[in-house]
């Protein structure tokens, strides 16, 4: 038996459904007969009513353009959930294996007096005499190599109805280190110049490597040698992200234009380490390590402008994306030294943070195949150039100036770099 409540309740639903049409109930309705469905070839349009509006009428309705001018019957009244604002997204995460150019000849030490090139090996002779004491050269940075460091990178957009799109995207490079190790001591055979013309035998000294400075900011003949072994390492990082706003300048055609502007952020960090071990043969005291370390922190930040230009057909798309950028760098660097001339040396640092303006340019090509209308696969190169940033190498000023002194100090100098590299991804949309 039907109880007074559950009477009431199935009056109310009854005349809730014979109330017409609203917007919670006419989703996807079919248009009323007399005017037909969709004609063969039919796509949204300029005339297209989103989900939750009817084709009740063959006229459109100047309806609020966040929805659109469509053949809606929905008014602003009976609207139900907020505002459209979009008609599509996509994530993208892409694998990189970019390269970062090192630096090449350049002197981990300062010029050496009365020797154009102290790279090339040469006599060490024990201070103020003639005595050889080793053979070797003042190492370099030549045996660095940064290319082939893997990362990833993620990119989302979204497009809006009334024109335009936003893209942001953050990527990740892991720490790519090269370095190496150059054993010392093996016995070599020096010769001299008789005459300055006729080369004959030297005495035999020890395979060596040494660190050359000035002496109170002028060039000298000051090494400081390394008869056991020396080691060089270079680490490196980068990472950042942006977020960009595409204007539809022309995307009517196979052949689109979209001008773009944006903000972007990089963060670019190195860091040098030299540690040459010697042993004193007169002494016979155990071989102590000498360190020197240099770290460099570039904080790239600013504005970037450009285009991206592309074909784009049902299947494949091809373009380009140069931006140029404007850049802001505050640069942080640190020098450390410990047990530089000897052990009795105490470690010492020194910090310099720079703020600079730059500016730099990032060139990116892809190509895109579309396997659904909802998945693709996506290669890419990028090519960045930025033309001031802080590089660990020349970082330290190579001065002795006594010993109350640190030998190694400390000065920001600026250089330019380049990182390019390839990307191989896949996106979904949505």
């Amino acid at each position: 038996m039907m109880t007074r409540a559950r009477f009431s309740a199935l009056a109310l639903l009854l005349g809730v459904c014979c109330l017409g049409h609203t917007s919670a109930f006419a989703q996807y309705a079919p248009p009323p007969a007399g005017y037909g469905g969709p004609g063969p070839g039919y796509a949204p349009g300029p005339g297209y009513c989103p989900p939750g509006a009817t084709f009740e009428t063959p006229e459109p309705i100047s309806a609020d353009p966040m929805y659109g001018d469509a053949y809606c019957a929905e008014a602003s009244v009976n609207r139900f959930g907020p505002l459209v604002t979009t008609d599509g997204a996509f994530l993208r995460a892409d694998y990189l294996n970019w390269n970062t150019k090192s630096e090449k000849y350049q002197l981990l030490g300062a010029p050496v007096a009365n020797n154009e090139n102290p790279a090339v090996p040469f006599t060490f002779l024990a201070p103020g005499t003639t005595t050889p004491i080793g053979f070797g050269s003042v190492p370099t940075n030549n045996g660095i190599d940064l290319s082939g460091q893997n990362g990833i990178r993620v990119t989302g957009g979204v497009s809006f109805i009334n024109g335009g799109s936003i893209e942001a995207s953050a990527f990740f490079l892991g720490r790519r280190q090269s370095g190496f190790t150059i054993p010392l001591g093996q016995p070599v055979q020096t010769t001299t110049l008789l005459f300055g013309i006729f080369p004959i035998p030297g005495p035999v000294v020890p395979n060596s490597m040494a660190t050359s400075t000035l002496f109170n900011g002028q060039v000298s003949d000051h090494l400081f040698i390394y008869n056991q072994s020396f080691t060089e390492t270079v680490l490196s990082q980068l990472w950042g992200g942006d977020i960009t706003y595409f204007m539809d300048y022309d995307i009517a055609g196979p052949l689109q234009l979209r001008p773009l502007i944006g903000a972007r952020y990089i963060n670019f960090t190195e860091r040098l380490t030299q540690v040459g071990v010697f042993a004193d043969p007169f002494l016979g005291t155990p071989p102590f390590a000498s360190t020197i370390q240099s770290l460099a922190i570039n904080n790239l930040w600013g504005a970037q402008v450009g285009f991206r230009s592309s074909f784009v057909t049902k299947w494949v798309e091809i373009g380009v994306t140069p931006k140029l950028l404007l850049l802001g760098n505050t640069m942080v660097s640190t020098v450390r030294s410990n047990q530089f001339r000897s052990t009795f040396d105490p470690p010492s640092e020194q910090t310099d943070v720079t703020n600079k303006f730059t500016f730099g340019s990032d060139l990116e090509g892809y190509a895109t195949l579309n396997l659904t209308p909802s998945f693709s696969l996506r290669a890419g190169y990028n090519f960045m150039w930025f033309n001031t940033v802080s590089r660990p190498t020349r970082n330290i000023v190579y001065d002795d100036r006594g010993p109350a002194v640190p030998v190694i100090g400390e000065k920001t100098f600026f250089q330019s770099v380049i990182i390019h590299g390839a990307s191989f991804g896949a996106e979904l949309r949505f």
